[in-house]
């Protein structure tokens, strides 16, 4: 099947689309969004699945975080689609990174990044997006978070983590196994169980309802979060519910 993307922007962002981008190859074409743009390919790649969050504290700076983590992901693009053989997931990472710093591009971002090779899941991953890997109704594998503390996630760019950072993964898949790569915006709102109902339900724009159901939990401030069971337990700031308003990006495939 075809992958399923799916962008909600933080409210606050909207008008400029937020600061999450992503994109999906399927056979010989490419889309990234936002915007969205169809790269075709001179070679079928398979299917490899990206994400990046702009870090929205560049705002503070007068720097659009939009701009980083969109370069990123058309980088990739481009990567995918100046050439006639395979790319690894690595060189994919150093090639938008470069892409970016030739541009001056200013910002940074989060990355994940998956290719199904096959039976095979190769992931490369930077910061707290991630993926989750379910099988038969149930969470297979979880991507690992990585942060220098709350709210402070790994991040390339200018000022950023180095290249190295990036934690390579790889996994046996089987069909009917479904991948999910996603901003933090989904998973600081959606417990993993709640998660897996969602995506072990009809495919049928499964990434929306994703997004959407990541949308609703965050505009709910009465019930608890990953992102409020963090806040309370490793922050000394007075104790909160509720979900984390922020931009929701999502890619699944089956």
């Amino acid at each position: 099947p075809t992958p399923q993307m799916y962008c909600i922007p933080d409210p606050q962002k909207r008008e400029k689309g937020g600061e999450d981008a992503l994109f999906f190859t399927h056979h010989k074409y490419c889309i990234s969004h936002p915007p969205k743009k169809t790269w075709q390919l001179n070679y079928d790649h398979g299917v490899i699945l990206g994400v990046a969050d702009g870090v929205g504290g560049w705002a503070e700076m007068g720097v659009d975080p939009s701009k980083y983590s969109r370069g990123f992901m058309e980088g990739c693009c481009q990567l995918l689609a100046s050439t006639n053989r395979p790319v690894d997931l690595r060189t994919m990472l150093h090639a938008a990174y470069r892409d970016n710093f030739r541009n001056r591009v200013r910002g940074s971002c989060t990355v994940c990044l998956v290719q199904v090779k096959g039976s095979k899941l190769e992931t490369l991953n930077v910061g707290d997006s991630g993926y989750r890997i379910i099988r038969n109704g149930e969470l297979l594998y979880k991507s690992d978070e990585q942060q220098y503390k709350f709210n402070f996630p790994y991040q390339l760019g200018e000022g950023g983590s180095r290249l190295s950072v990036a934690q390579r993964r790889e996994h046996d898949v089987l069909p009917g196994d479904i991948i999910v790569v996603a901003t933090d915006g989904v998973y600081d709102n959606l417990y993993d169980d709640e998660l897996v109902k969602v995506v072990c339900g009809p495919m049928y724009n499964v990434a929306e309802q994703l997004a959407k159901a990541a949308s609703v939990a965050a505009n709910d401030d009465k019930r608890d979060s990953p992102f409020t069971d963090a806040w309370n337990e490793g922050t000394m700031r007075p104790r909160r519910s509720g979900g984390k308003l922020d931009d929701i990006a999502c890619v699944v495939t089956r």
